[in-house]
């Protein structure tokens, strides 16, 4: 056993027995004694650090979880886009090769993606999203001066159409004798026609009676829908209403018709 030892506080050595220094009043306590005491505390420490892993773990996880999320609400362009090409996948794997399971499997790749790219890159809108809503904005303030100008235009044709008029009834009554009948002329207004809704109803009807044959029904359905929700921001917007209900019936007779035709090709091949 060591006869001398050295105070921690201040140094000064002292003998071994010495519990408490002289010189700066440190409380010395026995080796063994301190090697006990830290291994009891260890030992209790060590289930109470445990738990915060875990805890810390879960935590982790719902914090990506809700990065994908806002990182989906800040880039919903973005998202619409990508929700529209698994649909095209889903649908071009079920016509080509009958198995429309493969645009899961996408879905899968494409969720676990969002959810390490929007924790490595954050959930601020990315560069393609900005231009993206660029286009968008610009897209619709160009059909609303479209429409504004056509607006005006008409309401143009109108005045010009009632001033004619108000000119020719004065003309009238001016060099019309006293005690004659007077006639008015009342100008026709001009038909307004909507060139892209008519289109759209159309391609909607064709689609519709076409969807039975793959490939052609979901090309003629897209320019309907196109052409019917372009018709809509025009006047007059019946036909236009009215294909763009048609091409939501359209696209759900082509899905029952894929699904239908999927599975009788699964039956013959298996039967094969």
């Amino acid at each position: 056993m060591a006869e001398h030892k050295f105070c921690p506080q201040c140094g000064t050595k002292l003998r071994a027995a010495v519990k408490l220094c002289p010189k700066c009043g440190f409380k010395l306590v026995n080796d063994t004694t301190a090697q006990a005491k830290s291994t009891t505390q260890a030992t209790m420490q060590q289930p109470a650090t445990a738990t915060p892993k875990r805890q810390t773990t879960d935590g982790d996880f719902n914090a990506r979880l809700d990065r994908m999320m806002k990182w989906i609400t800040n880039n919903w362009a973005t998202t619409i886009i990508i929700v529209i090409a698994l649909v095209a996948f889903s649908m071009m794997m079920q016509i080509f090769f009958y198995h429309a399971w493969i645009g899961l499997i996408a879905l899968v790749a494409v969720l676990v993606w969002l959810y390490s790219f929007a924790w490595s890159n954050g959930d601020a809108p990315t560069s393609m999203e900005q231009q993206l809503r660029h286009m968008t904005k610009s897209s619709v303030s160009a059909m609303k001066t479209a429409q504004q100008n056509h607006a005006e235009q008409v309401q143009a044709q109108k005045t010009a159409a009632a001033t004619e008029q108000a000119t020719a009834q004065q003309a009238t009554q001016t060099t019309t004798p006293g005690g004659a009948n007077n006639i008015y002329v009342q100008a026709t207004p001009q038909a307004q026609s909507n060139g892209l809704g008519t289109a759209g109803f159309v391609l909607a009807l064709i689609s519709l009676l076409f969807s039975w044959v793959p490939g052609v029904n979901f090309v003629v359905w897209f320019l309907g829908m196109l052409f019917s929700f372009i018709g809509l921001f025009k006047q007059p917007k019946g036909l236009a209403i009215a294909g763009f209900i048609i091409s939501f019936i359209d696209i759900i007779i082509i899905i029952i018709l894929i699904t239908v035709i999927g599975s009788v090709g699964a039956g013959l091949l298996g039967a094969l």
